[in-house]
């Protein structure tokens, strides 16, 4: 993902403030009325922002599917899902959400390969969370790292964890399955983390074109609750973040 679609929103916040500057008459020292001017540029910058979140703009959060995908993906070796929220019980039991369930459910009808590395949110989404080992319509989940709900793992974390996975698997291909609203960034963390690290060289994802998928109304994850507060989380925040982070050695 290059510098120019990550930063653009941010970029036409910043326009927008200068721009309510310039019209409050700081574009002419003589006339400029600074605090009215600030005032402007700041509330212009704060609907801009706004505006990012109420916008049809899911067609431009969307990855772009490999060629062929459907083709590659029947030989994958295994297929990698993540997690998109959750929410818990009465009782504190994680429950998967709409969108896990929804993610797991594309998969088994979508995908072939026989061993699905999984987040915690779609482990539970067909397996009970104590459990260590878990077979549903004949393919195998495993969890791609240990779910501590007081450590937040991003995607970019994921990615390397999800190669070393592969790695130990001694396998090579694996089909890239998260909310079609995160999978751009998905496979832009996983490449990276791919050009990194030495042991994934070797590796390839397969990105296929996923529906729209739900989001989850009662989610511990803010951002995942609806499309609106995920579209300002994503372009405002998690796609910078992973931009500028370094691939984590975890």
């Amino acid at each position: 993902m290059n510098a120019i679609k990550v930063f653009i929103p941010h970029l036409l916040v910043l326009v927008g403030g200068i721009g309510a500057l310039w019209l409050g008459g700081c574009g002419h020292p003589d006339e400029c009325r600074l605090l009215e001017s600030v005032a402007s540029g700041v509330l212009c910058s704060v609907a801009v922002f706004l505006l990012v979140g109420v916008l049809p703009l899911s067609r431009y959060l969307r990855a772009k599917p490999t060629a062929n995908w459907r083709d590659a993906a029947q030989h994958a070796d295994v297929t990698i899902i993540l997690g998109f929220g959750y929410e818990l019980s009465a009782t504190g039991q994680m429950q998967p959400g709409a969108a896990n369930q929804a993610l797991l459910e594309w998969t088994l009808a979508n995908t072939t390969a026989q061993t699905l590395l999984v987040q915690e949110g779609v482990w539970v989404a067909a397996c009970q969370s104590e459990e260590t080992t878990c077979v549903i319509e004949g393919r195998t989940l495993r969890r791609i790292h240990p779910h501590d709900p007081t450590h937040y793992v991003n995607t970019l974390a994921t990615a390397v964890m999800a190669m070393d996975l592969m790695v130990q698997l001694g396998v090579q291909t694996a089909v890239l399955v998260a909310h079609d609203q995160q999978l751009a960034r998905a496979a832009a963390d996983f490449e990276l983390a791919r050009q990194q690290q030495a042991v994934g060289r070797e590796l390839r994802f397969i990105i296929p074109e996923l529906p729209a998928m739900p989001y989850v109304a009662r989610s511990l994850h803010p951002q995942t609750r609806n499309a609106g507060l995920w579209r300002l989380a994503e372009l405002f925040i998690a796609r910078p973040r992973d931009f500028l982070s370094q691939v984590p050695d975890v």
